[in-house]
């Protein structure tokens, strides 16, 4: 069963979020109050999709439940009343899914849905095609945070052998200036190759 860890202070809000995931997605969930907490059920060796963390918690004033999370390989979302442009900026660097402001009752449907992506995203196989290989790494990391399936490709050519071999790919991001087979090509040749 996929097993979500929500870190939170507030057992009313963290109730609330732990009950729309579990009716909506079907998602076991864990709650955790304080950092403490989260390392105790961290250290029980469940295997968590993600972790809903707030920057905020009594024993860890300072985002270190997201540090946790991202040294567990738990993919962190941010979920926070207050978030710096300092803060924001050293986490995502780190690669964080995403940060969602607790300000409405249209954040929480967002997070919610969020998670049910995270769940599928597996599945969805995307290629990667660019000469930079600074670029890809850039674009591959963003990508696995939201645990897509991705591919990657230097040149046009190579695009399309993976193509081949890989017929379910559902998106291709494709830089336009590459030696050889530029992007504007490849992306004719793969709509004619794939339509859809």
């Amino acid at each position: 069963m996929t097993k979500v860890l929500i870190v939170e202070d507030s057992p009313s809000f963290a109730e609330m979020l732990a009950r729309r995931v579990r009716l909506e997605l079907g998602f076991e969930v864990h709650v955790a109050h304080s950092l403490t907490e989260a390392v105790e059920r961290i250290g029980e060796g469940d295997e968590y999709l993600a972790a809903l963390v707030d920057l905020r918690l009594p024993d860890a004033p300072d985002g270190q439940s997201v540090e946790l999370a991202l040294a567990y390989s738990i993919p962190p979302i941010v979920f926070t009343a207050e978030l710096s442009d300092a803060m924001r900026e050293n986490f995502w660097s780190r690669h964080i899914v995403d940060y969602v402001l607790k300000d409405g009752p249209e954040n929480v449907d967002y997070v919610v849905r969020l998670l049910g992506r995270l769940s599928s995203n597996p599945q969805t196989k995307v290629l990667v095609v660019d000469d930079s290989g600074s670029y890809r790494h850039a674009v591959l990391r963003l990508l696995a945070a939201h645990r897509y399936h991705a591919l990657e490709a230097a040149s046009g050519e190579e695009a399309l052998a993976l193509l081949e071999a890989n017929p379910d790919l559902k998106l291709a991001l494709v830089d336009y200036n590459m030696p050889g087979m530029d992007g504007f090509e490849l992306t004719r040749e793969l709509r004619r190759r794939q339509g859809k």
